[in-house]
């Protein structure tokens, strides 16, 4: 399923090795929004000594692998990303799997949903499309199971963000053993949706309170009150509403939606904001960008 490269060849992200910054406007967690003094943050994670966000690779390195594939994973690590986001589903005989939609036919050559059919008959379809995908260049690549993608991050000591998808159907307690088994509870991310976000991040805690939580959402979702939440994702087109929200220090995580010709204004702002991660679809001009500050 993956390719010549292994695990031992994974590079240590910039982040490790270094002391927990103290950020200048960002102390962001759930915490502060409910009245806690702890001036530090749950689960924030270990920095360069820049200004600089953490680079998190989103789906992989999809800038020359497709999405959420075990290959642009380890392209990911290997290129020194400080964390790498990975989606994950639910098959029919219940193994966890990496893949964005439910529906396989956007980026497989297989059809169905992954909460209808087995894994069997998932890994029986190749990779045909998606962000990162090119024809005629990547063949053979499939699905893969979240087990076999955290094997092959043995080695990474980065972050790693679970967007878990359909939490109705995917059983917390499921993914939290499996980090709890792999060892990687002070470095594993867990996104909780609305609207149960709270509820299933206090499901999380419970299990593990090593685990940090966050809410991929609007800016509005913020507001509201999730004791057991720790982070907030908003998208980039709420940036300029960061800058003028009372309670900015809530945001700590932006999703570009795409790379523009603006890209550097972009950048500027995020760092000028101290948003503590910074989840990209282009891991080496973002690392670059950021070096060169």
């Amino acid at each position: 399923m993956t390719d010549a490269r292994t695990a031992a060849h994974i590079r240590i992200p910039r982040a490790i090795g270094f002391l927990v910054r103290t950020p200048v406007w960002v102390a962001v967690t759930g915490a502060l929004l409910t009245g806690c003094s702890d001036p530090a943050p749950h689960g924030w994670p270990a920095s360069n000594e820049s200004r600089a966000p953490l680079v998190v690779a989103r789906r992989g390195d999809i800038a020359n692998y497709p999405e959420n594939t075990t290959e642009g994973i380890i392209a990911a690590a290997e290129a020194g990303a400080d964390g790498i986001e990975l989606d994950v589903r639910l098959t029919a005989d219940s193994v966890l799997v990496v893949i964005h939609d439910d529906d396989i036919a956007r980026t497989t050559t297989g059809t169905g949903l992954v909460s209808e059919i087995t894994y069997d008959t998932l890994a029986a379809a190749s990779v045909d499309g998606g962000l990162g995908y090119r024809a005629g260049v990547h063949r053979g690549l499939q699905v893969p199971r979240l087990t076999d993608v955290l094997d092959a991050l043995a080695e990474y000591r980065g972050l790693l963000l679970f967007d878990v998808k359909a939490p109705g159907r995917v059983p917390r307690k499921a993914i939290v053993e499996m980090i709890g088994r792999y060892g990687l509870a002070d470095r594993a991310w867990i996104a909780n949706y609305e609207p149960s976000a709270d509820a299933d991040a206090l499901v999380v805690k419970t299990m593990n309170a090593s685990i940090t939580t966050y809410l991929p959402g609007r800016l509005a979702d913020r507001l509201a009150d999730h004791p057991h939440i720790d982070y907030y994702l908003v998208n980039a087109s709420e940036l300029a509403q960061l800058a003028q929200a009372e309670d900015a220090t809530a945001v700590i995580a932006v999703v570009p939606e795409s790379h523009t010709a603006d890209e550097s204004e972009y950048l500027s702002e995020v760092e000028r904001l101290a948003v503590s991660l910074y989840l990209t679809n282009d891991l080496a001009d973002t690392l670059s960008w950021f070096a060169l500050q």
